[in-house]
């Protein structure tokens, strides 16, 4: 039963929480300390911080600031805690305080810097650089990018390098170097098409292709999708290849290639999966100015319910292009 100590925490547990209800961020915050995980937690306190200083009160978003780098500084083991730090200059910078993010960076890039697991230390170097590039600052990020490049030829195996060339190459992307990307990408596909052919295998050329569409070059794209395709088709676990599936037509829509993406959609064998990719579908040809075949393809799921979703989505494009009679 309750004792009379745990009926006086539980009020005062309850009393907090009243008092929190009146202020939105007291409430958060009192939210945020249930976190049990440091990283997220000192994430969460920096997007409450971040959404204080954007409300006005400074005062109040600088001390979640310093809880929140307290609670990163606790983080264990390094990698992660140089992760919590690169998000928490994420939430500075998104309050308009670039000078703090940069500080708060170089400790990340120390922290980053003295990694011994090459695949995690271009994961956090990406992820600095990432935050370097959204502020504009490209020549700091193209530094860290050429450290984590540096860190990638050194990941084993083979198919992690090849996924962190691939995250290295979005970086390059979203600072706008496109022929570098390509480049980069091109590599990844070349480590991941010499791995064994197995689940993973599909994984990373389906994630390679999407970047490949990001870079504006949808025929390799197509050939690292059609690649995971006959890799997809022999995974024994239904539910595996049934997701292996969905992502690869999706991937296929991305690219543009509709015909071979409905195919792919078709034959998946999963109702649920099946209806999922041609919802996906419909919504990638509706984006595109395609409508009547965006209809055609969600007429064609059987599903009411994901049909439903569907058709609101061409709704939805319609609105954007102006077809209000159409939507």
């Amino acid at each position: 039963g309750l004792t009379l100590d745990g009926f006086r925490a539980r009020g005062g547990a309850l009393q907090a929480l009243a008092e929190a209800e009146q202020e939105p961020f007291a409430c958060a915050l009192l939210v945020a300390g249930t976190v049990e995980a440091a990283e997220k937690r000192a994430g969460t306190l920096a997007g409450i911080a971040a959404r204080q200083a954007r409300a006005g009160q400074k005062e109040q978003a600088g001390r979640v600031f310093s809880e929140a780098l307290a609670t990163a500084g606790a983080v264990a083991p390094a990698y992660r805690k140089a992760r919590a730090l690169a998000n928490i200059a994420g939430q500075y910078a998104e309050a308009g305080l670039q000078d703090q993010a940069d500080r708060v960076l170089v400790e990340a890039l120390a922290i980053a810097g003295a990694l011994d697991h090459a695949y995690r230390k271009v994961s956090v170097l990406a992820r600095i650089a990432g935050q370097y590039i959204e502020a504009g600052e490209l020549d700091r990020a193209e530094r860290v990018l050429s450290a984590a490049l540096e860190a990638a030829s050194l990941a084993e195996p083979a198919s992690s390098r090849a996924e962190a060339l691939a995250g290295i190459a979005s970086r390059y992307l979203e600072s706008g170097r496109m022929d570098q990307a390509g480049r980069i990408l091109r590599q990844a596909h070349a480590l991941a098409q010499a791995t064994d052919p197995t689940y993973s295998k599909a994984v990373i050329l389906t994630d390679i292709a999407g970047r490949y569409v990001a870079a504006g070059q949808g025929d390799q794209a197509g050939l690292a999708l059609n690649e995971a395709l006959e890799i997809a088709r022999t995974i024994e676990i239904e539910a595996i290849r049934v997701r292996t599936l969905a992502n690869i037509a999706d991937g296929l829509a991305a690219a543009g290639q509709f015909s071979q993406a409905l195919a792919v959609a078709g034959a998946i064998g999963d109702a649920s999966g099946k209806a999922g990719a041609l919802a996906g579908i419909a919504g990638r040809l509706a984006a595109t100015g395609q409508f009547s075949q965006a209809l055609e393809t969600a007429h064609s799921i059987g599903d009411p319910t994901v049909e439903a979703a569907a058709l609101a989505e061409i709704a939805h494009g319609y609105l954007e292009t102006g077809q209000v009679d159409q939507a």
